[in-house]
């Protein structure tokens, strides 16, 4: 309830109508979809239209086009959410290579008699 007339703590008489204003709660906005854009472009877009973002990594190999970008979102589009919910973008990074020993074999000398 978010007010009334007559405004309360007031006392009424039996049969007196009270008039309830009852919010429908936070504003819903749609949550835009930003798979596919570069990070700052997502997380720009998301915080103008009043949510939070939180971003996730995950691992693409080298060359991938997914670096840098958004590759999903959860909520996912179309829905609406609350103002000043939260978005999770998960963003393409670069894997870091797998480092690789190399080893020499040993050599031996052996003397001719």
């Amino acid at each position: 309830i978010t007010r009334s007339e007559p405004a309360g703590p007031t006392k009424v008489q039996k049969g007196q109508t009270v008039v309830l204003w009852v919010s429908t709660g936070a504003a819903q906005v749609e949550v835009p979809s930003v798979v596919g854009l570069t990070s700052n472009a997502a997380i720009d877009l998301l915080q103008r239209q009043g949510f939070k973002v939180v971003p996730k990594f995950t691992d693409v190999p080298a060359g991938d086009p997914n670096i840098g970008r958004v590759i999903s979102q959860d909520p996912v589009y179309p829905v609406k959410a609350p103002t000043g919910s939260t978005v999770t973008i998960t963003i393409g990074k670069q894997a870091t290579p797998a480092t690789t020993t190399t080893s020499t074999p040993a050599t031996t000398t052996t003397k001719k008699p």
